[in-house]
């Protein structure tokens, strides 16, 4: 039985960057995307070389601090392959990654369940002052930052209606008015909110 090998193909490609006799096969095999960034990174750096030598260090540090940190990250990513690597080998040596392999599915599927539980548990835990069984409590609660239970409603007049006596268009309507009433600490827990109406002529 073969064995499987340390790195796969794509991680065994980035160490080619300390492969100096495989760079023209590496840039020949590379996307376009790949040699305009690096042609981009030669400009970027010339540039900074330049303003250092014009005198100008403040921008030729900046401009080289920015290639240096664009090439450390590429220099890092043969590591971390490394690191993926070592740690896949690790895992096929013990068994654990047999183990993983037969209950991938399961696993996942439970923890996407869990994590959508979780959200909708965290955002029902968040709404959950401003909720109750009137729907129109609950909206002027959530709108207004105020607790449920200190929401008071007063009730609508009922004169402006066509079909109250006497029938018909009496020109006027209520418009709902808010009063919000904050408590001696300014917090939410304190806050009240009184929703009155007020008459007005068409």
């Amino acid at each position: 039985m073969s064995r499987e090998p340390f790195f796969t193909p794509n991680e065994l490609k980035a160490f080619v960057l300390f492969r100096p006799r495989e760079w023209r096969e590496w840039w020949r095999s590379e996307p376009i995307l790949t040699k305009v960034i690096a042609a981009i990174v030669l400009m970027i750096l010339s540039w900074g070389l330049y303003e250092l030598l014009r005198g100008n260090t403040e921008t030729g540090k900046i401009l080289c601090a920015l290639v240096g940190i664009l090439l450390a990250t590429v220099v890092l990513v043969p590591f971390a392959n490394f690191l993926v690597a070592g740690l896949r080998w690790m895992l096929r040596e013990s068994g654990v990654l047999v183990v993983w392999l037969k209950v991938r599915k399961d696993v996942l599927a439970i923890g996407k369940v869990m994590l959508w539980t979780g959200i909708v548990g965290l955002i029902l835990a968040a709404l959950w002052p401003y909720m109750s069984l009137d729907p129109v409590k609950s909206w002027y609660a959530l709108t207004h930052a105020v607790p449920v239970e200190r929401v008071g409603i007063a009730k609508k007049p009922h004169d402006c209606e066509f079909n109250t006596a006497p029938m018909g268009s009496k020109n006027c309507h209520y418009d709902a008015k808010v009063v919000v009433a904050k408590g001696a600490d300014s917090s939410n827990a304190e806050k009240s909110m009184l929703v009155t109406y007020e008459r007005v002529e068409d």
